[in-house]
């Protein structure tokens, strides 16, 4: 069930085309903060009447603390224009929204073309686990290569609005990303695909990417068992990634700090994805750390049976200062389940090897 509720627009705190963050007096007085996505249900101003959900905040899940706006009541929006596109996103809910997708906007006898060959040509795609290894691998591989053209291809795993990321906005505003496509049921990239395959041909084939970052956006979920989280999607676009000839790259999601023994070391989401789901073969990226750590993140690839099926990568761990350094211009504080670089610096520089194998292949120097 939705957790509804009335309440009014207090003050408006940012905005843009795609998203406002609003604080929202609720019927009691009380503040709360919430976002209005303006292309889904218009433009909030000040002392509006809106309706919104409220169910996230009551569960205390992990939306940001933000409740969401479903109408305005006071100034609904006018009649739009007709889509040019009939690919409907969001399908079947009040709030259905249609798109004009890749695929019907290429020209058929191109799209023929890319689809009758379905070569990827070895483009590497780096898949992630967490939507917060996005910014790094994106800084990480600009700083190395400037020129670079990376796509962000956001699958429908999490959150399904792309305007929900900050790291999105940031990195396009600061010509860091040179596209987004959101694939299957999320919406609002630069360019929208049906699923992730054709996704991933639209990146390389209309978009021209040099690399690909692929992965749910903001808002993962997992539930503390073997199989009930997002990120297992990993071991299927491994499977997609390699049936269209491409180099599938997974960026380690370590830590020797959170709690949770299931995340202890290697995360259980990638160990799972790679030894239980993928059933073709990725490359994991290692930092070669030099103490007692190593050795155990040596003996749960070993215990999984990961090199079995898939190649292992070891690069020399870039340093926390190191990192600091390139991240410190970037504007936005980048976290992992709270933890900053000085925090849990070896889960950064997990994503920092990922980067650099994926700069290895693209200069060359690695045959994969």
């Amino acid at each position: 069930m939705i957790m509804w509720e009335k309440g009014r627009i207090r003050e408006i705190l940012s905005e843009n085309q795609t998203k406002q963050i609003v604080i929202i007096e609720n019927e009691k007085g009380e503040g709360r903060k919430g976002i209005n996505y303006p292309l889904l249900t218009g433009v909030c101003i000040s002392d509006d009447e809106v309706l919104y959900n409220r169910t996230a905040v009551e569960l205390k899940l992990g939306t940001g603390g933000y409740d969401f706006i479903i109408a305005n009541l006071t100034h609904p929006p006018t009649e739009g224009k007709l889509p040019n596109g009939h690919t409907m996103k969001n399908r079947y809910t009040p709030l259905q929204l249609a798109f004009q997708s890749g695929e019907e906007h290429v020209d058929l006898l191109s799209w023929e073309s890319i689809e009758r060959e379905s070569n990827l040509r070895g483009i590497p795609v780096l898949i992630i686990s967490l939507h917060s290894m996005l910014p790094l691998l994106t800084i990480l591989l600009k700083e190395k290569n400037p020129d670079m053209k990376i796509v962000y291809l956001m699958t429908d795993s999490t959150s399904l609005p792309i305007w929900l990321s900050e790291h999105v906005q940031h990195l396009k505003e600061r010509n860091l990303l040179h596209a987004t496509i959101t694939s299957g049921q999320s919406f609002g990239g630069d360019l929208e695909s049906i699923n992730t395959y054709s996704g991933l041909l639209l990146a390389k084939y209309r978009l021209g990417a040099d690399l690909i970052i692929m992965g749910g956006g903001p808002g993962s979920m997992g539930t503390g068992t073997v199989w009930g989280y997002s990120a297992i999607e990993i071991g299927e676009l491994v499977n997609t990634v390699n049936i269209l000839a491409g180099l599938p790259i997974i960026p380690p999601r370590i830590s020797f700090l959170d709690p949770r023994p299931r995340h202890h070391g290697l995360s259980h989401h990638i160990l799972t994805a790679l030894s239980k789901v993928a059933l073709t073969p990725a490359h994991l990226a290692l930092p070669h750390l030099d103490d007692h750590r190593f050795t155990y993140l040596l003996e749960q690839i070993e215990g999984e049976e990961i090199m079995t099926k898939h190649y292992l990568h070891l690069l020399p761990a870039i340093s926390e200062e190191s990192i600091f350094e390139i991240m410190k211009n970037y504007g936005v504080n980048v976290t992992t389940m709270g933890r900053g670089i000085a925090d849990d610096p070896v889960y950064f520089q997990g994503v920092a090897a990922a980067a650099e194998l994926a700069l290895t292949y693209l200069e060359g120097e690695e045959e994969m």
